[in-house]
Order: structure tokens, then sequence, then C-alpha cells
């Protein structure tokens, strides 16, 4: 499936364009390294045109194996992002409206919107992964994961230099 379409057929058809494709992303857990697998982008799209401005939206889903940020442990995770993108040709005019920021100029005829559903992915994937809201974590005097069983250590741990503020508040 080729992610290039020619903007001049776009707006000179009134019949929206379907996308229905896969993306292969590659090398995604060397960006993030708590990605550990990413299946294929299942992409839709429709692309539309009118006035001059090329319209493309639609949503974008993954299935990712991620480690938690927490425990460590190994999850699967979907992904459901929207895409949104609009396009036009340059225009002579220099200034452009506040309401065209988000509209980027082409140089050339063809868009190719391989790199606009990726970034839509990157954008939409979270600062975190944890793999469910009441994560213990590891403890961080023995390492165990406080999530499979209690290991008994203190969690009481003091900065050495704030020590002496311990018992301040003590009556």
């Amino acid at each position: 499936m080729t992610w290039i379409i020619q903007m001049r057929d776009l707006l000179r058809v009134n019949k929206p364009v379907e996308i229905d494709a896969q993306l292969e992303l590659k090398d995604a857990s060397k960006m993030r390294q708590e990605i550990l697998q990413v299946s294929p982008l299942q992409v839709k799209l429709q692309a539309s045109g009118s006035q001059g401005i090329a319209t493309v939206e639609g949503e974008g889903a993954a299935e990712l194996e991620v480690q938690c940020s927490r425990c460590l442990d190994t999850y699967k995770s979907e992904l459901r992002f929207p895409i949104l993108e609009r396009f036009r040709q340059p225009t002579s005019e220099s200034e452009a409206s506040e309401e065209d920021e988000d509209i980027h100029e082409l140089e050339s005829d063809q868009i190719d919107l391989r790199p606009y559903v990726e970034e839509a992915f990157w954008l939409a994937l979270p600062f975190v992964y944890v793999c469910r809201e009441d994560c213990q974590g590891l403890c961080q005097v023995c390492g165990t994961n406080r999530n499979e069983r209690d290991c008994g250590c203190s969690q009481d741990r003091i900065d050495p230099r704030l020590a002496a503020l311990q018992d301040f508040f003590k009556e």
C-alpha cells in the first residue's frame, strides 16, 4: 500500500478517498526502551478536499508489548489514536492567519501520509507505562516485586542529610 496521495486528484474529485492499511514501524523499541514490541499499526483514514485544502482524518491502533515502569513486568497494551492533518498548496500570501497554523504547506502535488501517521502514534504514547493503577513497584531496598509478595523491608528511608530533622515535630 502506498501512503502517497495526489493533492490535485483529491481536490478535483468530490468523493473522499478511503485508506484502510497497515503500517509497520521499524525500530520502535530503540526509540522507547519500555516498548518491547509493536504490532503493525492498523490505520483507517478518509481523505477529502475542498477549497484548496485537503483534510485527512481517521484513527490508528496498535498492540504493544511493554514493560511496566514501576515493577518491570511485561504486559500487552492496546493504543488507539486519532489522526487529523490538513494540507494545501503553497500560497503567495506571506502571512498565514492563526487558523492556518495547523495546515501543512506542500512542496509538491503529493502528500506522503506515512510520517504524519507515525508522528500521531509517537505523540499518543503515554509518558510512562504502568501495568495497573495500584502497582506497588519494586522494593527500593531489596528489589522484590511488591505486587507478588511483601518483603518486610522498612520503607521509611531517611536522607542522612536530613536525619537531624526527624525529631523536629515530636513533642
